[in-house]
């Protein structure tokens, strides 16, 4: 099966900003939808440039995390500036036309909750989530 077939059976919700979005309104995804390991981040044609991952933003406003800061001000600290300053540019992906197989074991061996899948354009075209995997083949 390729990744094309598996998205096409699988479709999942994907998060995506724009690279210019402000932090508070990336932040403002994750608490909308909890459930979300990862947001994507777009330039102006739509192609993935970035990635933020609910763990990269729990780290930065935990270890900063103390009783001289109020929760308020560790969210200012974190949303003033935009998403393209705290993407990661660099995070494993797969294409369309990957074996699933394939695709499967560089996800496990990146400990990677969802794979990003990009079309040949470098645009999103789908995630490929362990937890949905996990549900198909259970």
């Amino acid at each position: 099966m390729t990744v094309a077939e598996w998205l096409n059976e699988h479709p999942g919700h994907i998060l995506v900003v724009q690279e210019d979005a402000m932090l508070e309104e990336t932040l403002a995804l994750f608490k909308r939808y909890p459930d979300a390991q990862d947001i994507y981040v777009n330039d102006v044609k739509g192609c993935v440039v970035g990635h933020i991952s609910k763990l990269r933003i729990a780290s930065i406003v935990l270890a900063e995390h103390s009783q001289t800061h109020s929760h308020r001000q560790l969210i200012e600290q974190v949303a003033s500036g935009n998403a393209r300053e705290l993407m990661g540019r660099h995070f494993p992906t797969a294409r369309l036309d990957e074996a699933l197989d394939d695709v499967i074991h560089r996800q496990l061996e990146h400990q990677l909750h969802d794979m990003a899948v990009l079309d040949a354009e470098g645009r999103l075209a789908g995630t490929i989530s362990l937890t949905c995997l996990l549900q198909s083949f259970i």
